[in-house]
């Protein structure tokens, strides 16, 4: 049980949720999140932080969940980076077009780009049954709004360069005017 390890301290429903979720990396991610964005719940941040650190000391605590938990953070290491160039984008001088292209580049900077070293890939965060390995910053997109939201795609495999076959039909696309 997890009565005496990281999750000593907190309500029956958190304990639950930590021991279930130390046995499945789909209910991982998802108390993960829910708790990560609790945190900035003004109101509650206090009551998040201590479950996300008995979820996370549980986590840690038990040899076969460690994999999990290393995994979650590289996961919230690569999503933040991404969510940074964002807000930084925002920032940028110009009309969309401008703060787009700004995404871009900042999302095709390598340390932006690809995982953290060690991780090949990482569960999508919506959707934990998707693995993704890269940002794709050609993707990059942003809404016009006050707040300039941004949808980032990501691969699922390393994109691989294109062969001369993939030229040559390229070019004979780009040829017969397709």
């Amino acid at each position: 049980g997890s009565g005496a390890g990281g999750a000593a301290g907190v309500s029956p429903l958190a304990r639950l949720l930590i021991e279930r979720a130390c046995n499945s990396l789909a209910v991982a991610n998802f108390v993960y999140w829910y708790l990560k964005v609790g945190l900035e719940d003004a109101t509650h941040a206090r009551v998040y932080g201590r479950v996300f650190l008995a979820f996370k000391r549980e986590l840690a605590r038990r040899p076969a969940a460690r994999t999990t938990l290393a995994l979650l953070e590289a996961q919230d290491e690569f999503v933040s980076r991404a969510g940074a160039c964002q807000l930084q984008a925002r920032e940028e001088r110009g009309r969309k077009d401008a703060k787009e292209a700004r995404l871009r580049a900042l999302l095709a900077q390598p340390q932006v780009r690809h995982l953290p070293p060690g991780v090949s890939s990482v569960p999508l965060p919506l959707d934990p049954t998707i693995q993704v390995t890269e940002v794709a910053p050609e993707s990059g997109f942003m809404f016009k709004s006050v707040l300039y939201p941004a949808v980032v795609e990501f691969y699922r495999e390393p994109p691989t360069a294109p062969s001369a076959a993939d030229d040559d039909r390229a070019a004979a696309a780009a040829a017969a005017g397709l």
